[in-house]
């Protein structure tokens, strides 16, 4: 699963499916697609710079945490990496600049000094990036609208109402790292060129967008979506891709039902079942995320998350929350 910046949608608590959308059909997803996000800039990690003299740590007294994120320099918007390197080429070095951060949806305002490095390069002495790919699962499609609902969570784990821009693509799946207690498994995927859709939204219970016309997914089957009251404990499936681009259907059964009032990832709790699935995979492992959770022949929620110490068992959220980002 992709570990969890975007523009947050604030989702109502009180949503329900209305009686007359208890009979709507959805195309039925289940498909690896790669996801490739451009975000406001984050800082993953800090380094040392070798000096024509000596070595600096321009952060040194600096409040600046991993996983800020980078909203202006000397009050000049940042939105990508290009944009640090086009503000930071105006001042000279030794320069003490002030730099804008957001943590915990919060504005924090601190000092950096700008360095020149042996080779003449200026810099922070910061490691940041601005684009984010990986693999998940596409859930469901509307076919009135071409919306779709993918992942069961947020792309990243923040606080931060921040701008996002994003597509998904084919991924191919070529193979898997089973996962242990302890150590999540993943698939392992070849993101591919073709764009299938754009992102327009990102919460904390799914990723949403419209799919291109020319899709193939368009030709999947449909299926009828479910209210949470229909679940049940017992048995159930999910749909996934574990090699190439083959979806299959693998035992699953329904431990634990929450009864939920507002939106929340971890509506359902299951155990994988299908021996076939547990000896390829060991459960549930990274890019599974958002495939659809099969009962009665309805569509009832997606992959969300795994239970890191017991990787046999996962979590799922329910789909009717994913279905309001649709409606």
């Amino acid at each position: 699963m992709l570990a969890n910046i975007l523009s947050l949608v604030f989702i109502t608590n009180d949503y329900k499916l209305s009686a007359e959308n208890k009979n709507k059909s959805v195309i039925l997803g289940g498909d690896s697609i790669g996801l490739q996000v451009s975000t406001k800039v984050t800082i993953t990690g800090k380094y040392e710079i070798n000096t024509e003299t000596s070595k600096e740590s321009p952060w040194k007294n600096s409040n600046i945490e991993i996983n800020d994120i980078i909203d202006a320099i000397e009050n000049c918007e940042v939105n990508s990496i290009n944009d640090i390197e086009t503000i930071i080429s105006k001042y000279p070095k030794d320069t003490n600049l002030a730099i804008d951060l957001i943590r915990k949806n919060k504005v924090i305002t601190t000092k950096i000094k700008l360095v020149t490095d042996s080779n003449g390069r200026k810099t922070l002495g910061l490691y940041v990036k601005d684009t984010i790919l990986g693999v998940g699962t596409i859930t469901y499609i509307d076919k009135s609208s071409n919306s779709f609902g993918a992942l069961g969570h947020g792309i990243i784990e923040s606080d931060s109402s921040l701008k996002l821009k994003g597509k998904i693509t084919d991924s191919l799946v070529k193979g898997v790292r089973k996962a242990l207690p302890g150590t999540p498994g993943e698939k392992k995927a070849i993101l591919e060129d073709n764009v299938i859709g754009n992102i327009t939204m990102n919460t904390n219970i799914g990723v949403f967008g419209i799919v291109n016309n020319e899709t193939d997914i368009l030709k999947n089957s449909e299926i009828y979506v479910s209210d949470s009251d229909e679940v049940q404990l017992g048995k159930a499936q999910i749909i996934t891709v574990i090699s190439e681009e083959m979806k299959e259907y693998f035992d699953i059964e329904i431990v634990e039902v929450k009864k939920q009032d507002k939106a929340d990832i971890k509506g359902i709790k299951f155990i994988v079942t299908d021996k076939e699935l547990l000896s390829k995979t060991g459960g549930i492992i990274q890019g599974m995320s958002g495939s659809p959770i099969i009962q009665n022949g309805k569509l009832v929620g997606a992959v969300s998350h795994v239970v890191v110490d017991d990787p046999k068992y996962g979590y799922g959220v329910f789909i009717e929350w994913m279905l309001q980002n649709t409606y």
